[in-house]
């Protein structure tokens, strides 16, 4: 179960507000919402996809090194076929 909600009836005491013969008590009526393990992990682990970057942005850095001293190389008709591939989702 994602989550439960237990109804419970509070009835504070003091001198002020004590039952006594003839006089009613009133309550209130609250609401707790209790999470379930797994929405609490989820909750998490959103919270840290938030903190985080898409990009790795030391890999790009890396391979823009690479690029640049030749020591890396990109066929580009091999790229391009597969972006179109990716994006027609032929993958």
């Amino acid at each position: 179960m994602i989550g439960k909600i237990h109804n419970s009836m509070s009835l504070p005491v003091n001198a002020e507000n004590r039952p006594t013969a003839g006089k009613t008590a009133m309550t209130a009526t609250t609401k707790q919402v209790e999470l379930s393990s797994e929405v609490q992990s989820l909750q998490s682990a959103k919270a840290d996809l938030q903190h985080t970057n898409d990009v790795d942005m030391d890999k790009v850095a890396k391979m823009k090194q690479l690029l640049q001293s030749g020591q890396a190389s990109v066929d580009l008709d091999q790229l391009a076929g597969t972006m179109v591939d990716y994006y027609q989702g032929n993958q």
